[in-house]
């Protein structure tokens, strides 16, 4: 069985199995503060306790919005894989989506949507900026499209 590289699995599970060096590497390609890794560390280790770190966090043609989880109880990696989940289901197209999933697709990718919300504010919370924001989120989906999708896609986190 292949191992699977520190770089290749999600900010939020690094954390959960105690991947200090990947953590520090990674916050370390982000430009992080002393305070905001030990802020990112905090917040995403209060949202990690109890889960099943294998979750997925995808929408699928049982989702409803009834059992779509909030997004105050999703960890940071959690939110991205949902909201890259939904912009995928939007470019395989509308005709495949049924149109009650649509709905949520649209809800979960609509502008000031409620998980893009939680997801800037929480790391702007910590003091996050832009281009902070768009590293963590741009190499989330590239490890994110390599495992969901098989896409041949440059390693992350370089």
């Amino acid at each position: 069985m292949e191992t699977i590289k520190e770089n290749e699995i999600l900010l939020s599970t690094v954390i959960a199995i105690g991947a200090v060096e990947e953590f520090e590497r990674r916050c370390n390609i982000l430009g992080l503060t002393k305070e905001q890794k030990n802020a990112l560390h905090k917040m995403e280790g209060r949202s990690i306790m109890g889960k099943n770190l294998y979750l997925s966090c995808a929408i699928t043609f049982r989702t409803t919005f009834e059992n779509l989880p909030k997004p105050e109880t999703l960890t940071i990696s959690e939110l991205i894989a949902l909201i890259d989940d939904a912009y995928m289901a939007l470019e395989r197209g509308y005709e495949d989506i049924a149109p009650d999933l649509l709905k949520i697709v649209q809800h979960i990718t609509g502008t000031c949507g409620p998980y893009d919300v939680e997801l800037f504010t929480r790391l702007s919370n910590i003091g996050f900026i832009d281009e902070q924001i768009k590293t963590l989120v741009a190499n989330e989906c590239v490890i994110l499209n390599r495992v969901k999708w098989g896409q041949d896609v440059p390693d992350p986190w370089q």
